[in-house]
């Protein structure tokens, strides 16, 4: 996994890409990455493929989070589910340059709940 450099992130922060989801028709990517510094934050960014990311394609933002997954349901709707965690930011609709994607954040019930259930979903055991 490769450290990154984001635009307007703190430089005291180490950025790491803990996966990548291609949506259903490849025109957009889900990413995540976790920030570590004075506190562990995990992020999600909406992105064109070829695209830098930078913090107008963030959707989503936690502190402490656990059991992190994201799944395409459709190439426009895309779920973001947890166990457990400290959300500071979401955002339920995306647009960029032509694409709208409309998101849903889920908080799961129990951690034995069956995580992933769309399209390309990743499991994260934790973001912390």
């Amino acid at each position: 996994m490769a450290a990154l450099s984001l635009a307007g992130c703190a430089s005291h922060e180490i950025q790491q890409e803990i996966s990548r989801h291609p949506s259903p028709d490849f025109a957009t990517e889900a990413v995540v990455i976790r920030a570590s510094g004075r506190q562990t934050v995990c992020t999600v960014y909406l992105t064109i493929p070829g695209h830098e990311m930078d913090k107008k394609n963030q959707v989503f933002k936690g502190t402490q989070v656990k059991g992190l997954s994201v799944n395409w349901l459709a190439a426009s709707s895309l779920e973001i589910r947890y166990q457990a965690a400290h959300v500071e930011y979401f955002q339920p609709v995306w647009n960029h340059a032509g694409h709208s994607i409309r998101l849903q954040m889920i908080e799961e019930a129990q951690q034995g709940e069956v995580i992933g259930k769309g399209h390309a979903g990743f499991a994260i055991t934790s973001c912390s």
